[in-house]
């Protein structure tokens, strides 16, 4: 094992059955769910011909049902018919255009936290259709819970450290679990548009180490990468996650 592979194993915890962390059967997981989870809030920019537009799509899923809304630069609207088959989302809300309530469909494919599809709108009777192009939006509450870690070492080792994340008086905030060395509180925990960040630093054989985490939440899933650093040393491995229904503790 390299002496970058060593310093994974202990901040990360060692497989302990590489049988039960086989990439094989996370691609079974992943293979198991065939719908794309479509909730969160997808936001976008368009000229309709009266102007810039800005519009936010707002999706909650429960269960196998689908509800949320709709919102421009003025109102907010309730959305119907909203569907999700493989990474395709269908949804419309009705929208008074000179005294008429005109309904309003939105179709989309969903690639990651992108949307790409069409708005088509029956005004006056004239069909008419625009393009749409939204990009989700990562919230705060999206990323609370308990994230179990797969990190990919630079020889192939595999590592499976734990992350709690949990929301307190507005603030992001968590501890970093190994099953080695214990566990250790969270410096930095934040959301940016599309992106999870967590860092924590450690005291690893009298020094001090520091971890960075930055990758892209798809439901339930993460996906990215960690840098670290250690006496002047540092490295880079690849790693994914999936939220666990235990909860990581006090929540707002």
């Amino acid at each position: 094992m390299s002496k970058r592979s060593m310093v994974l194993a202990a901040v990360c915890g060692l497989v302990l059955s590489a049988s039960l962390l086989s990439p094989s059967l996370w691609a079974a997981d992943a293979a198991a769910s065939e719908t794309t989870d479509p909730a969160g809030v997808w936001t976008w920019e368009a000229d309709y011909g009266g102007g810039l537009v800005h519009s936010t799509l707002t999706i909650k899923a429960d269960g196998g049902t689908l509800a949320g809304t709709y919102k421009n630069d003025k109102d907010t609207y309730p959305l119907k018919d909203a569907s999700i088959k493989g990474d395709k989302l269908i949804c419309a809300f009705f929208l008074p255009i000179d005294g008429e309530d005109t309904k309003i469909q939105l179709e989309g494919t969903i690639k990651g936290n992108e949307l790409n599809g069409i708005i088509t709108a029956d005004v006056g009777g004239d069909s008419l259709e625009f393009d749409w192009k939204a990009e989700r939006a990562l919230q705060a509450g999206q990323v609370v819970g308990v994230w179990k870690l797969r990190v990919v070492g630079d020889d192939g080792q595999v590592y499976t450290p734990t992350v709690k994340i949990n929301k307190k008086d507005g603030k992001l905030g968590g501890t970093y679990v190994t099953t080695q060395i214990g566990s250790f509180s969270l410096k930095h925990v934040a959301t940016t548009k599309d992106t999870l960040e967590f860092h924590t630093t450690i005291e690893f054989n009298g020094n001090e180490l520091e971890l960075k985490y930055s990758g892209q939440p798809d439901g339930k899933k993460l996906k990215g990468t960690l840098q670290y650093e250690i006496a002047g040393n540092t490295g880079e491995a690849d790693f994914e996650g999936e939220l666990s229904p235990e909860k990581a503790g006090e929540e707002e």
